[in-house]
Protein backbone atom coordinates (compact mmCIF):
# COMPACT_ATOMS: atom_id res chain seq x y z
CA UNK A 1 0.00 0.00 0.00
CA UNK A 2 1.26 3.25 -1.28
CA UNK A 3 1.80 6.27 1.76
CA UNK A 4 -1.33 7.90 -0.01
CA UNK A 5 -3.94 5.37 0.45
CA UNK A 6 -2.05 4.96 3.94
CA UNK A 7 -3.22 8.25 5.07
CA UNK A 8 -6.60 7.59 3.23
CA UNK A 9 -7.36 4.52 5.44
CA UNK A 10 -6.15 6.32 8.48
CA UNK A 11 -8.54 8.98 7.38
CA UNK A 12 -11.38 6.59 7.57
CA UNK A 13 -10.52 5.20 10.53
CA UNK A 14 -9.99 8.40 12.36
CA UNK A 15 -13.55 9.34 11.26
CA UNK A 16 -15.42 6.06 12.15
CA UNK A 17 -13.47 6.20 15.65
CA UNK A 18 -15.14 10.04 15.81
CA UNK A 19 -18.49 8.61 15.13
CA UNK A 20 -17.94 5.92 18.06
CA UNK A 21 -17.35 8.41 20.54
CA UNK A 22 -13.19 7.73 20.62
CA UNK A 23 -11.95 11.33 20.16
CA UNK A 24 -8.75 10.77 21.54
CA UNK A 25 -8.11 8.11 19.45
CA UNK A 26 -9.34 10.10 16.19
CA UNK A 27 -7.00 12.58 16.65
CA UNK A 28 -3.87 10.71 16.89
CA UNK A 29 -5.46 8.96 13.47
CA UNK A 30 -5.66 12.17 12.33
CA UNK A 31 -2.26 13.45 13.23
CA UNK A 32 -0.53 10.46 11.67
CA UNK A 33 -2.29 11.10 8.43
CA UNK A 34 -1.06 14.23 8.84
CA UNK A 35 2.59 13.45 9.08
CA UNK A 36 2.10 11.53 6.24
CA UNK A 37 0.80 13.92 3.22
CA UNK A 38 2.96 16.57 5.00
CA UNK A 39 6.31 14.37 3.65
CA UNK A 40 4.35 13.95 0.44
CA UNK A 41 3.27 17.55 0.01
CA UNK A 42 6.29 18.52 -1.73
CA UNK A 43 5.31 15.69 -4.48
CA UNK A 44 2.26 16.88 -4.94
CA UNK A 45 -0.06 15.90 -2.49
CA UNK A 46 -3.37 18.63 -2.63
CA UNK A 47 -3.77 20.78 0.31
CA UNK A 48 -7.21 20.62 0.26
CA UNK A 49 -6.58 16.58 2.03
CA UNK A 50 -4.17 18.04 4.42
CA UNK A 51 -7.25 21.17 5.45
CA UNK A 52 -9.45 18.13 5.38
CA UNK A 53 -7.66 16.40 7.98
CA UNK A 54 -7.04 19.67 10.45
CA UNK A 55 -10.65 19.99 10.20
CA UNK A 56 -11.62 16.84 11.10
CA UNK A 57 -8.85 17.12 14.09
CA UNK A 58 -10.65 20.44 15.00
CA UNK A 59 -13.56 18.51 15.41
CA UNK A 60 -12.30 15.92 17.61
CA UNK A 61 -10.79 18.60 19.40
CA UNK A 62 -14.28 20.38 19.85
CA UNK A 63 -16.50 17.17 21.04
CA UNK A 64 -13.28 17.24 24.06
CA UNK A 65 -14.57 20.47 24.90
CA UNK A 66 -10.88 21.97 23.47
CA UNK A 67 -12.00 25.07 22.09
CA UNK A 68 -8.35 26.62 22.16
CA UNK A 69 -7.10 23.34 20.14
CA UNK A 70 -9.79 23.13 18.09
CA UNK A 71 -9.65 26.52 16.92
CA UNK A 72 -6.17 26.48 16.07
CA UNK A 73 -6.62 23.27 14.17
CA UNK A 74 -9.22 25.21 12.18
CA UNK A 75 -6.84 27.97 11.57
CA UNK A 76 -4.47 25.71 10.09
CA UNK A 77 -7.18 24.01 8.31
CA UNK A 78 -7.86 27.34 6.01
CA UNK A 79 -4.19 28.20 6.38
CA UNK A 80 -3.51 25.12 3.92
CA UNK A 81 -6.54 25.56 2.07
CA UNK A 82 -8.66 29.11 2.60
CA UNK A 83 -11.04 28.31 0.53
CA UNK A 84 -12.69 25.43 2.77
CA UNK A 85 -15.80 26.71 3.56
CA UNK A 86 -15.98 24.14 6.85
CA UNK A 87 -13.10 25.49 8.12
CA UNK A 88 -14.33 28.85 9.29
CA UNK A 89 -17.50 26.97 10.72
CA UNK A 90 -15.03 24.72 12.78
CA UNK A 91 -13.20 28.27 13.76
CA UNK A 92 -16.18 30.24 14.49
CA UNK A 93 -17.97 27.31 16.10
CA UNK A 94 -14.52 27.11 18.83
CA UNK A 95 -14.52 31.05 18.95
CA UNK A 96 -18.05 31.23 20.14
CA UNK A 97 -16.97 28.60 23.81
CA UNK A 98 -14.05 30.45 23.76
CA UNK A 99 -15.89 33.59 24.14
CA UNK A 100 -15.06 35.60 21.43
CA UNK A 101 -18.24 36.47 19.54
CA UNK A 102 -17.07 39.11 17.16
CA UNK A 103 -14.20 36.93 15.90
CA UNK A 104 -17.02 33.91 15.42
CA UNK A 105 -19.08 36.33 13.55
CA UNK A 106 -16.03 37.64 11.53
CA UNK A 107 -15.17 33.67 10.48
CA UNK A 108 -19.01 32.88 10.01
CA UNK A 109 -19.25 35.86 7.52
CA UNK A 110 -15.91 34.39 5.69
CA UNK A 111 -17.46 31.24 5.10
CA UNK A 112 -21.02 32.53 4.09
CA UNK A 113 -18.65 34.85 1.33
CA UNK A 114 -17.34 31.53 0.21
CA UNK A 115 -20.51 30.08 -0.23
CA UNK A 116 -22.63 32.89 -1.53
CA UNK A 117 -20.42 32.53 -4.31
CA UNK A 118 -21.77 29.40 -5.47
CA UNK A 119 -24.64 28.71 -8.03
CA UNK A 120 -25.89 26.19 -5.96
CA UNK A 121 -27.99 27.50 -2.82
CA UNK A 122 -27.63 24.37 -0.47
CA UNK A 123 -23.89 24.79 0.19
CA UNK A 124 -25.57 28.46 1.84
CA UNK A 125 -28.45 26.91 3.47
CA UNK A 126 -26.14 24.22 4.91
CA UNK A 127 -23.67 26.93 6.17
CA UNK A 128 -26.55 28.83 7.62
CA UNK A 129 -28.32 26.19 9.44
CA UNK A 130 -24.99 25.07 10.78
CA UNK A 131 -24.28 28.64 12.30
CA UNK A 132 -27.60 29.20 13.37
CA UNK A 133 -27.80 25.28 15.38
CA UNK A 134 -24.12 26.46 16.60
CA UNK A 135 -25.60 30.17 17.97
CA UNK A 136 -28.70 28.52 19.78
CA UNK A 137 -26.31 25.66 21.45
Amino acid sequence: MDLTAYAELLKESGNQVLKNGNFSLAIRKYDEAIQILLQLYQWGVPPRDLAVLLCNKSNAFFSLGKWNEAFVAAKECLQWDPTYVKGYYRAGYSLLRLHQPYEAARMFFEGLRLVQRSQDQAPVADFLVGVFTTMSS
